[in-house]
């Protein structure tokens, strides 16, 4: 039987080293079917320029207002 398919939802306003951090501790877990995925509320401390140059294995999705998010995450999840 595979294993499930497990999705990490973070979201980030301005929070660059904090999301990086983050990103760099979930690369080194050892469980393999992990999607990653960055919910971006327009930051701009080029928080996607470097998920995007350094994580490319993540997903990102931009959202400009960020009572949106949850009609997104709901979209996205079913």
């Amino acid at each position: 039987m595979k294993e499930p398919l497990i999705s990490v939802i973070s979201v980030n306003w301005n929070r660059r080293k904090d999301l990086l951090r983050m990103l760099s501790s979930m690369r080194k877990q050892t469980y393999k079917r992990v999607q990653f995925i960055v919910v971006d509320n327009a930051s701009s401390d080029n928080s996607l320029r470097e998920v995007r140059e350094n994580f490319p294995e993540v997903g990102v999705i931009v959202c400009f207002v960020l009572s949106s998010f949850h009609h997104l995450q709901l979209d996205f999840i079913n």
